[in-house]
């Protein structure tokens, strides 16, 4: 798993389309700084690992978090935060122009649970392919968001 996930990554990042992909557009950025502003206000600021995310429809903000990780049981931020909007995107009609912003404090691990017997894809892949499920099942927009790049491993 840790050498596929790796791999996987590393072609991404190989081809043209990940420059479009991976830089976040000045307008974007200007909507991350907003919430986490917002974010900031409304639960104070925190240097450690969190997660929160905002779903943007044209009448309405929802963001939800913080949410923290649970090492002991192996569950990191980010699972949260795609089982929240998984359930927020399948509890209503979606409309294509509803947008996702996730924000993680340190970047998405690359590379996690290096038993065999544990399939738990790294957060970053999770949240790319959930991204492309919610663009495909849904037509909403997912953008990611961190503040500190964290590694290929994670430290």
């Amino acid at each position: 798993i840790t050498q596929n996930s790796a791999k996987k990554v590393l072609e991404h990042l190989r081809s043209k389309a990940a420059i479009v992909d991976t830089l976040l557009s000045d307008s974007v950025s200007r909507k991350f700084s907003a919430f986490h502003r917002d974010m900031t206000e409304e639960c104070g600021a925190e240097a450690k690992q969190h997660s929160w995310a905002v779903l943007e429809k044209p009448e309405e903000i929802i963001m939800y978090g913080p949410y923290y990780p649970n090492y002991n049981n192996g569950e990191h931020s980010e699972d949260i935060i795609i089982k929240q909007t998984q359930e927020l995107l399948c509890s209503r009609d979606v409309p294509e122009d509803w947008k996702v912003y996730v924000f993680t404090m340190n970047s998405p691990c690359l590379v996690r649970n290096t038993d065999p017997c544990i399939n738990t894809n790294p957060c970053m892949l999770s949240l790319i392919h959930k991204a492309w499920e919610w663009w495909r099942v849904h037509g909403v927009k997912t953008h990611i968001g961190y503040v500190r790049c964290w590694g290929f491993k994670g430290n």
